[in-house]
């Protein structure tokens, strides 16, 4: 996984890995990233695989008020299933 920052407001996300290690990576890091920084936008223009713990995450952040820019249309669907799903529970 590759994160470069943009300024100081957007991050951009990079990953080929598909071990399942990079799931724990990408919580790990993006979960300290929004949260000690006034980051306001993940630019995910070049990722192409991710699991339901990201997609959670990313909901999570989009909650948040953090844009995802560039956000795969699979992706975009998979984290409004899981929004949805999230508020049926509620």
């Amino acid at each position: 996984m590759i994160l470069k920052a943009e300024g100081n407001e957007t991050i951009t996300v990079q990953t080929r890995s598909r071990a399942a290690h990079s799931s724990c990576t990408w919580v790990i890091v993006i979960g300290l990233i929004a949260h000690t920084c006034n980051i306001i936008a993940l630019d995910l223009e070049e990722v192409s695989l991710v699991d339901l713990d990201i997609v959670q995450l990313l909901d999570r952040c989009e909650a948040k008020g953090m844009e995802l820019l560039n956000c795969p249309p699979y992706i975009r669907e998979w984290i409004s299933r899981e929004s949805s799903r999230a508020t049926s529970k509620k």
